[in-house]
């Protein structure tokens, strides 16, 4: 019997420019991509969990009184800063990331 005849057409034969590879864009280096700015939701409680109103600074910066966003921040870290009236100051570095928010909670001594 006969070999049955090809339901489609044979592939051309690749010309030297189709056999060259394909440049890929090139990816942005990491100091030229853009950073979002973040956020940082920032609490802070007693004993017991009780809720505490404290001045919160970011980079020296007062930013309002606990519970309180702190919007716009550039990632990286940041020095927070939250005073109470006859308390020490309780310090942390926070690292905020592009785009996002970053949560913290404070806790005063006794």
């Amino acid at each position: 019997p006969p070999a049955p005849a090809p339901t489609h057409a044979p592939a051309p034969a690749p010309t030297p420019e189709a056999s060259k590879p394909v440049p890929r864009p090139a990816r942005p280096k990491p100091d030229r991509i853009a950073a979002r700015p973040g956020k940082l939701r920032v609490g802070m409680i007693g004993p017991g969990g009780k809720p505490l109103y404290a001045d919160l600074y970011v980079d020296g910066a007062r930013k309002g009184t606990t519970p309180t966003v702190v919007p716009g921040l550039r990632p990286g870290y940041h020095k927070v800063i939250a005073k109470l009236p006859g308390k020490p100051p309780v310090i942390r570095r926070v690292k905020i990331r592009s785009g996002r928010e970053t949560a913290l909670l404070l806790k005063a001594g006794k």
